[in-house]
């Protein structure tokens, strides 16, 4: 599939060298992280503090495209593959008057690059594989509708009232996406921040973020969905050891539903009035959680997918 990745990454060798104080001019700028446009001046060369580097100088540790060019210059080829596998079960029943369609479907997504603006890493692309950013593990799903039969157990009434009544529904039960991981200190000193990712140290623990954790470095100690202490910055020179998106976020467990009345005033003529209901029961839907390493909310839940709406609506037909 194509893909980006960096056209112009620095160098994190030469980076290193010119870190150590003995390899630059006395009082001269140092690297290291973000320093891939900075202007380095050699031991033999002549450096103004005031001008800056005035010979033997290296400009920048970006070597492929050279210093004009930044981190936002990329390649693109046909360099990224995806493996998609899933087991599906669907049962469907049909009545005179109700329709039931449920779906589960089992499966695993993974690739490189989920989509064109996700970079793969550009000294390997291999080291960017891992889960796809749509992989949903379990996804349960079942609608209904269901045409109530008020004529039958209302005969009596008049028929404008009772026909025409219809409830539906949709509910969803399914596993989280991946979280993505990322760091955004420049640790590799390559300033291919598209790519960068934390190492992991430890064995990733999830939280139910409704709950209070001691370590849960929030302010209430709630809101935590993983704690950061699984993970760690790369070393300088490094890129990290973790999968860019390895475990799932917070799962989703939704129900929308629907009543409707259809009235027939004559053959060619009628209206209809809708009730809809999103979120019906308002159970808080996560969104994931924040994946930068370098956060002070790193692994904590910010935000939510709407809460309960309502909407009431008319139609009329002709």
């Amino acid at each position: 599939m194509i893909a980006q990745y960096d056209a112009n990454p620095g160098n994190q060798a030469l980076c290193l060298t010119l870190s150590n104080r003995n390899n630059v001019f006395p009082g001269s700028p140092t690297c290291g992280p973000n320093g891939e446009q900075q202007t380095y001046t050699l031991p033999t060369g002549t450096y103004d503090p005031a001008v800056g580097c005035l010979s033997g100088c290296v400009f920048g540790t970006r070597d492929k495209l050279g210093p004009n060019f930044s981190q936002n210059n990329s390649f693109t080829a046909n360099i990224a593959n995806s493996n998609y596998n899933a087991g599906e079960i669907t049962l469907e029943h049909k009545a005179s008057d109700i329709t039931l369609l449920a779906a589960y479907t089992y499966a695993k997504g993974i690739d490189n690059s989920s989509g064109f603006g996700q970079w793969v890493n550009f000294s390997n692309f291999r080291l960017s594989r891992s889960l796809a950013a749509f992989d949903v593990t379990h996804n349960f799903v079942v609608s209904y509708i269901w045409e109530i039969p008020f004529a039958r157990m209302l005969s009596r009434a008049p028929k404008r009232l009772t026909q025409g009544w219809t409830l539906n529904g949709i509910t969803r039960f399914a596993g989280g996406l991946p979280v993505a991981l990322r760091e955004s200190d420049d640790q590799s000193l390559t300033g291919s921040a598209n790519t960068d990712v934390p190492d992991l140290i430890g064995r990733v623990v999830t939280l139910n973020p409704r709950k209070a954790n001691p370590n849960c470095p929030s302010a209430d100690q709630k809101g935590c969905f993983f704690l950061g202490n699984a993970f760690a910055t790369s070393a300088l020179g490094q890129f990290g050891n973790s999968s860019r998106q390895f475990f799932h976020g917070p799962g989703l467990s939704n129900t929308d539903f629907g009543l409707s009345k259809r009235t027939i005033i004559t053959e060619s003529m009628g209206f209809e009035i809708r009730a809809e209901f999103f979120n019906i029961f308002n159970h808080v839907q996560f969104t994931n959680p924040n994946g930068n390493v370098n956060s002070s909310q790193f692994g904590q839940v910010t935000s939510a997918r709407d809460p309960r709406i309502g909407q009431l609506s008319a139609k009329f037909f002709w």
